[in-house]
């Protein structure tokens, strides 16, 4: 069967397990077990137990699923400690855009430049200096949608910590 759908079969799975552990918890018991013995009660427990356990797994494996395999560029997280990067030393970039993918930046001095980071190589910055304003963008939508959550993060923060402050 197609990975898709058993990890569909697993989230079905798991949707099912909570409703009916939430409804039994409400003291609501479907109809299909409504005027049944105090057996099937308790088998009805046994299987809500069975869903939690079974959803349990299948969050391990699909855990597993996720973090176990390849990104989609070729590249696992434990090859990034031995990647060589391209070492740039001593360079100023002024209104450019700079790709970090694969780089190790050294006592450089970015000024109004656009950084490029699309995960596919690992990046250092050492000892550079910095001139606001710098865009950070990729090519790569899921990196774009992490920074400008971020961006929100830190926007939500300083909204918080300026109403601590007020009286």
């Amino acid at each position: 069967m197609d990975k898709d759908i058993w990890l569909f079969a697993f989230g079905a799975f798991q949707a099912v397990g909570a409703l009916l552990v939430i409804l039994q918890f409400f003291g609501i018991t479907p109809r299909v077990l409504n005027g049944v013995t105090n057996m099937i009660k308790k088998r009805w427990a046994v299987v809500a137990i069975a869903l939690i356990v079974g959803s349990f797994c299948f969050s391990i494996y699909g855990m597993y699923l996720v973090h176990g395999q390849e990104s989609r560029r070729g590249v696992r997280k434990d090859q990034w400690a031995a990647f060589v990067k391209e070492e740039v030393r001593d360079r100023a970039f002024k209104n450019e855009r700079v790709v970090l993918d694969g780089h190790r930046f050294v006592h450089c001095n970015f000024e109004h430049v656009t950084l490029v980071f699309n995960g596919t190589a690992p990046f250092d910055l050492i000892e550079n200096s910095i001139t606001m304003p710098v865009v950070l963008n990729s090519e790569d939508p899921a990196i774009n949608g992490a920074w400008l959550a971020l961006e929100e993060f830190r926007r939500l923060e300083q909204e918080f910590k300026a109403k601590q402050k007020s009286p």
